[in-house]
């Protein structure tokens, strides 16, 4: 579902460029996530003020994740492959206010206190 999702929101990004640049095409050949879901490594909670709730979950996603674009510039295809994904960041989450119904919260914001980190691999 996630990789149709992707195809969905990258196409009209992708054909931006199509016609420009001498880019005759842009299309994925692969595309997979892999099997492997984000884990949660821990999670740390701010002593609650009043109606407020600040969480800031550890989230850890090391994918084998399999990701081909193929672009056709000037009759020539061109190929780039994305593997090993991993992936490491903080979020805050703050749900406020505390309501007595259920969801229990009136509004959820969520911020990254750092930038995450981001690894993988590439082929050309």
């Amino acid at each position: 579902a996630m990789c149709k999702i992707i195809r969905g929101v990258a196409k009209p990004i992708c054909d931006q460029y199509v016609g420009k640049y001498g880019i005759e095409s842009i299309e994925f050949g692969n595309l997979t996530l892999g099997a492997l879901p984000p884990t949660l490594q821990g999670i740390k909670v701010y002593e609650m003020r009043e109606k407020e709730l600040v969480i800031e979950p550890v989230i850890r996603w090391a994918s084998i994740a399999n990701v081909t674009v193929d672009v056709k510039v000037h009759s020539f295809k061109l190929s780039a492959q994305l593997l090993d994904l991993h992936v490491m960041l903080t979020p805050r989450v703050t749900l406020k206010p505390l309501v007595p119904s259920f969801p229990c919260f009136a509004s959820l914001c969520v911020s990254l206190m750092e930038k995450p980190h981001v690894d993988f691999g590439l082929k050309l």
